[in-house]
């Protein structure tokens, strides 16, 4: 059985995922697919966090693990994310709504800012799998939290499993 470290950087391979999504139907000029996969970027890395501020960052596990990185870093990491997860939603809306060159300059710009996003995504998922997750199995709740979050995992793969499927066939014939 897949371990609670297994299950939170399995959803990290899903956020990129959808992350490679939506940059792609932007570059394919698909706003509304674009939209429809930050949109599920969107609400998995909510969940994720959640999950994680809930049951992981809190400062009795920082009591009992050996952590690397205090967990409030993590927590301002999480928030930053969410910060600039905000900025991109406006950015995104904007760009739907400009033809022509404002269009191809709004992407150019929506593009920086989310290489940006991408740059602290990354240097977070990594601080994660190089310290956090790695004291996850020393937790005695380890078990049941993963149980929890494949619980929540699913309901969200079964909430965008077709629109997973639509933009998947869309970009293998675009």
């Amino acid at each position: 059985m897949p371990s609670l470290q297994d299950d939170l950087h399995e959803s990290h391979r899903d956020l990129r995922q959808w992350l490679l999504f939506h940059q792609e139907c932007l570059l394919l000029g698909d706003a509304d697919k674009a939209l429809l996969a930050w949109q599920a970027f969107s609400r998995i890395l909510g969940m994720h966090i959640d999950f994680e501020n809930r049951y992981l960052l809190q400062p009795e596990v920082e009591g009992r693990q050996a952590l690397r990185w205090p967990v409030n870093v993590y927590r301002k990491e999480h928030d930053k994310l969410l910060a600039m997860q905000v900025d991109i939603n406006t950015r995104l809306s904007q760009y739907a709504g400009f033809d022509g060159r404002y269009r191809r300059l709004a992407l150019l710009e929506l593009l920086d800012v989310e290489l940006r996003f991408v740059h602290v995504l990354e240097h977070h998922e990594q601080r994660e799998e190089d310290d956090l997750l790695t004291s996850l199995a020393a937790m005695p709740e380890a078990e049941n939290l993963s149980r929890q979050w494949r619980a929540i995992n699913n309901e969200l793969d079964d909430e965008f499993a077709a629109s997973k499927g639509d933009i998947r066939r869309f970009l293998e014939n675009a």
